[in-house]
C-alpha cells in the first residue's frame, strides 16, 4: 500500500500548534488515498508516535476505513493540546473538543521541572503524566479514546523506561478498554523495559 506522511500542524494552512486540530485533516487523507488506483478502498492503516499515535487511536475510533492501527508510544488517553494557551483541547471532530485531561504537575514536580531550566539539563515528565491521571482520576473514563468503535487491528508499544510519558501504562488503558468490549479484531501491546521514549536499546 501507498505511504502518505500526514501534516496536520506546523506546515501552512494548518495550527501551529498541537491545538484544536480538527479530526477532518485525518478524513480528509482517507479520501484522498481512496481514489488512489493502488490503494484498497477503505482498508487504510495508520502509524503515529507519542501524540500523533494518540491521534492514531482517537482517527480508529471515528473512521472505520481504517483497519490497522500502529501506534509507538501512544495514549489510550486524550490530553490537553500542546501551545499557547494549557486549557485548550488537542483535537476537535465536527467543531467539538473531545474530553480530555490536563497535565498537571504537583509542588516538587515543579520546582524539579523549574530547577532543570535554571541548569539546562533534561526533566522527565512520567511522574507528572502519572500524577496528572491521579489528580484527575474521575474523569479518566471519559478523556479515555472509545477504540472499541474502530474497526481496527491495533499494535501498540508502550515501555516502562518512556521518560517523556508512561507509555506502556496510557497504551494498556486502551488494551483494556479493547478487551473489555470484546474487540472482534486483533490487538496487542509490546512493552520493552530497555526501550525509551522514541527507541529501543
Amino acid at each position: 500500500m501507498p505511504p502518505l506522511a500526514l501534516a496536520y500542524f506546523g506546515a501552512p494552512g494548518l495550527p501551529q500548534t498541537i491545538e484544536n486540530i480538527p479530526l477532518e485533516t485525518v478524513g480528509r487523507a482517507i479520501e484522498w488515498l481512496n481514489q488512489q488506483p493502488l490503494v484498497a478502498k477503505d482498508h487504510i492503516g495508520i502509524v503515529g508516535a507519542s501524540r500523533g499515535g494518540e491521534l492514531a487511536l482517537l482517527a480508529a475510533s471515528i473512521y472505520p476505513q481504517i483497519r490497522g492501527v500502529v501506534g509507538y508510544t501512544p495514549s489510550g488517553v486524550i490530553w490537553s493540546g500542546i501551545g499557547e494557551n494549557p486549557d485548550a483541547p488537542a483535537w476537535t471532530y465536527q467543531g467539538r473538543a473531545f474530553p480530555y485531561l490536563r497535565a498537571m504537575m504537583s509542588e516538587e514536580q515543579e520546582r524539579q521541572f523549574m530547577e532543570a531550566q535554571k541548569n539546562g539539563t533534561p526533566y522527565l515528565d512520567a511522574p507528572s503524566f502519572l500524577y496528572s491521571l491521579e489528580m484527575q482520576r474521575s474523569r479518566v473514563e471519559e478523556a479515555t479514546i472509545p477504540v472499541e468503535n474502530s474497526q481496527a487491528a491495533f499494535l501498540l508499544i508502550g515501555n516502562p523506561g518512556d521518560g517523556v510519558w508512561p507509555s506502556d501504562i496510557l497504551s494498556q488503558i486502551a488494551i483494556d478498554r479493547l478487551q473489555s468490549h470484546n474487540h472482534s479484531r486483533t490487538y496487542q501491546l509490546l512493552s520493552y523495559d530497555q526501550g525509551g521514549y522514541m527507541l529501543t536499546m
